[in-house]
């Protein structure tokens, strides 16, 4: 389902930080479900600690049932992820939650996102520059950043949409579905 990466924070699990499982709903809160599948999620240790056994009611995101995309915005000057302008108070409150209780928000990740974005929109730029032909450098690239397995793909999906290009972001979006829906 995550493509080898934390389900909350995208970082790459094994590579850079320990894979670990995340309840859903914490085992102190509802032992019944510590083992069914929908309530395990590959998480990262960091997320895993900072959001332990707290009993949040139901309010986080559930990356296996919501798509989160279209709850978030990511600013690009700070590399934070906010809620979309378009969201409800009620989501706008469950976003919020999110990042705060996996701590979203830390240094780290921003930088990633960051980088990540900027990686992103360079290549945009230099397949501009060669008016849309991609040489073989650029299809490495491309194969790299639509990669299910790369991590932060909402911030290559995001700067696809924002800057003008919603069908690269459309297309990686098919490509990661095909591929999560065939491995498991």
């Amino acid at each position: 389902m995550a493509h080898r990466k934390c389900a909350f924070c995208e970082g790459k699990l094994e590579l850079t930080a320990y894979l670990e499982i995340e309840h859903y709903w914490p085992k102190t809160i509802r032992p019944e479900q510590a083992f069914d599948w929908h309530n395990l999620f590959p998480i990262c240790r960091i997320c895993n600690n900072t959001k332990s056994d707290i009993d949040h009611g139901g309010m986080l995101i559930k990356p296996d049932v919501e798509d989160p995309e279209p709850f978030l915005w990511l600013n690009p000057d700070t590399g934070k992820l906010e809620a979309s302008a378009a969201v409800s108070d009620a989501e706008r409150s469950r976003i919020e939650q999110t990042f705060e209780l996996f701590d979203l928000q830390r240094g780290t990740l921003c930088d990633e996102r960051i980088e990540t974005m900027e990686a992103t929109i360079h290549w945009l730029e230099r397949v501009a520059e060669r008016q849309g032909s991609l040489d073989a450098r650029l299809r490495k690239e491309w194969v790299r950043l639509t990669a299910p397995l790369t991590p932060y793909k909402f911030v290559i999906r995001h700067v696809f949409r924002t800057r003008g290009e919603p069908r690269l972001a459309a297309y990686d979006r098919r490509l990661y579905r095909q591929l999560a829906g065939s491995s498991g």
